[in-house]
């Protein structure tokens, strides 16, 4: 046997090898925009609970006030409204 006859499976076996590091950083490089888009979409869900969350402590301030001025004897949220426009 020659040099020439162990290069063609030799070839075939670097070739085969040269495959799989691009198919692994193919799967690394997918897996780290993976990470990357589920890190910035529960940032963002993290944002819209935070937003939730103060509309619905000021809804509730709001509320309350209504209910203050309604106990103080105002005709209410819409009499005090027509008043200022």
């Amino acid at each position: 046997m020659n040099a020439l006859d162990v290069a063609g499976p030799v070839g075939a076996a670097g070739s085969v090898a040269a495959h799989l590091h691009a198919a692994r950083w193919v799967a690394a490089g997918s897996f780290v925009a993976l990470l990357l888009a589920l890190t910035f979409g529960l940032l963002r869900a993290k944002k819209q609970v935070l937003h939730d969350e103060a509309e619905a402590a000021l809804e509730a301030d709001f509320q309350r006030l209504e209910r203050e001025l309604a106990a103080h004897g105002a005709a209410g949220p819409a009499a005090a409204r027509e008043g200022t426009e």
